[in-house]
Order: structure tokens, then C-alpha cells, then sequence
């Protein structure tokens, strides 16, 4: 079984006890560019999960179990990274750590099925598991991932980044009306293809995603106006405004000077814009328009 990320390949095996479905990750069964790297990964069934005592680098907590059913930790060291996660009300799972082997471009994932008697049936990119893999995949790769819609207009790539609520979705939506190709309405990956920023659409944990991918031509920080405005930002300010929008996991000092040299090179490379608009149509021919 193998599944297509950005520029990145993964070969999944399964060993007894667990069964593998493609769900989420069904359409990414082919590549969009080129692969270069292949992570093998293995998913099998253990009995208990042996943790380390030492504090986790990077967590994130559950504040109401009933909304968000799990809770994750990151651990990191010089060649690994481990990614332990608690469910709460999984019928199949209790518990799962996904090891990454840099070194050895290797996952293994560790799953404590429940008491039921059943096999687990998942898809290899479960969530969030899939989610923080990426992360940090992206990360590996020279790339990141952006809370953003992104459309593809012409062979023109528009990415729309802001705040939760802002209008990212009603902006992918009023492209959508006028025909344009839709790459993602809230999460992309950003990576380099020869040289050219692109942006990558992802699998999605609730809905159905298409495999698609668009040059990166402009960026817009959204806000929201009584009017519709754009106006450029020029220099350091720009990367700034970026990074606060990107997902960040920034807990180790070689991730983080990574990420900060990928953000100041794309912005350096591709325009960004203050985005003031109400919603309507008129938006999209200010956007084509622009400088």
C-alpha cells in the first residue's frame, strides 16, 4: 500500500493483528511531483505502550473530551521523533505511538487495541495521527503546513490565510462560483517543486479530498471590511504576518530556524497583500488585478 505526499512517498505495511482501510487517504494513491523521500511505514498491534518519564517537548490537551476525544505528546531526540496519543472514545483504540526514524526514513506505529475483541480497521492517516504526521513531514521536507484555502485561477495560485473565522472558507466559496479550481478550503502544504513555492492540498479528516496542486502566485492575510482593499507589505513584516497563520510546532531549535529560513525565503519570493473584503463577488476581480 503506498500513499503520496508532497514530494514524499510512504510505504505502509501492516503486521497481525490490525487491518488497514484507505478512507481519508484513498485518492492519494498516486503522485503529484516527483518523490524524493520514501518513509516506510509499519502499523501492528501491541499489548501496552512503554513511555518515556522525561516531560513531552510538545502536547496538546483536550478541553472538553466530548468535542475533542484524544490527546497527543511529542518527544523528540537527535534521530527520532515519537508521537503518543490517548483516545477517549475509540471503539478500536486506547493508545497508539508512531515512531519517525529520520535516519533510517522509518514510522512505526504501536496501537493498543480496546478490550472488544475486534482487529482494529484503520486508515493509515487516522486523525489526528495523520494530521501531526504531516507536520512534521513537511517540516523534514522543506515545507509546511498553512490554516488556508488556496485556489488555482489560470495557472494563478491564490492562498487566503487568517484567523479561525475570517473568511477563508466564504472566500474559497465565492471563487468556487466563478469556476476556479478549489485546492483546499482549509489546510494546505507549502513545499518548493524546482525551485516555485506550490501549494498541495492534503487528505481531510471529515470530507473527500481530491490530490491537487497550484504555483504559488500571491498570498492574502484576510480581514474583514466594510470595503474591499488590497495593499502589498513589503519586507520582514510579511513573514511575520505568515508565520502567525502557519502550523507550528516549533519546540526544537533545528525545527524552528528551518522553519523561520522557509517562511523568509517564500516571502521573499512570492507577493504578499493585506486582504480586506466583504463578501461578494467583486473581491475576485480585485484580486486578478492587483500588482
Amino acid at each position: 500500500m503506498e500513499i503520496y505526499l508532497p514530494s514524499i512517498k510512504l510505504t505502509v505495511e501492516r503486521l497481525s493483528g490490525i487491518k488497514l482501510n484507505l478512507d481519508v487517504s484513498k485518492d492519494f494513491q498516486s503522485c503529484l511531483v516527483e518523490t524524493q523521500l520514501t518513509f516506510n511505514c509499519i502499523y501492528k498491534t501491541v499489548r501496552r505502550i512503554a513511555i518515556s518519564n522525561k516531560k513531552a517537548d510538545f502536547w496538546g490537551h483536550s478541553f472538553d473530551k466530548s468535542v475533542i476525544p484524544y490527546e497527543w505528546r511529542i518527544f523528540g531526540s537527535n534521530n527520532d521523533l515519537c508521537i503518543h496519543i490517548l483516545f477517549f472514545e475509540n471503539e478500536e483504540i486506547l493508545e497508539l505511538l508512531a515512531t519517525i526514524n529520520y535516519s533510517r526514513k522509518l514510522i512505526t506505529v504501536e496501537i493498543v487495541p480496546t478490550n472488544n475483541g475486534c482487529q482494529p480497521n484503520i486508515d493509515p492517516l487516522l486523525h489526528p495521527l495523520g494530521s501531526l504526521l504531516m507536520i512534521y513531514l513537511a517540516n523534514y521536507s522543506g515545507g509546511f503546513l498553512i490554516h488556508a484555502s488556496g485556489v488555482s485561477d489560470n495557472g494563478n495560485g491564490y492562498l487566503f490565510t487568517g484567523v479561525s473565522g475570517i473568511g477563508k472558507s466564504t472566500m474559497a466559496k465565492l471563487w468556487d462560483e466563478d469556476g476556479v479550481v478549489i485546492i483546499n478550503d482549509d489546510r494546505l502544504w507549502i513545499q518548493a517543486v524546482n525551485g516555485i513555492w506550490t501549494m498541495f492540498s492534503t487528505p481531510m479528516m471529515h470530507y473527500s479530498q481530491k490530490p491537487l496542486m497550484a504555483p504559488l502566485s500571491k498570498i492574502f492575510l484576510l480581514s474583514q471590511m466594510p470595503e474591499n482593499s488590497v495593499s502589498q507589505i513589503s519586507g520582514a513584516k510579511g513573514a511575520v504576518l505568515l508565520m502567525t497563520n502557519c502550523i507550528q510546532h516549533l519546540f526544537d531549535k533545528k525545527i524552528t530556524a528551518s522553519y523561520v529560513d522557509t517562511i523568509f525565503d517564500i516571502t521573499a519570493k512570492v507577493p504578499v497583500y493585506n486582504l480586506g473584503f466583504k463578501p461578494d463577488r467583486q473581491i475576485v476581480e480585485m484580486i486578478r488585478w492587483c500588482d
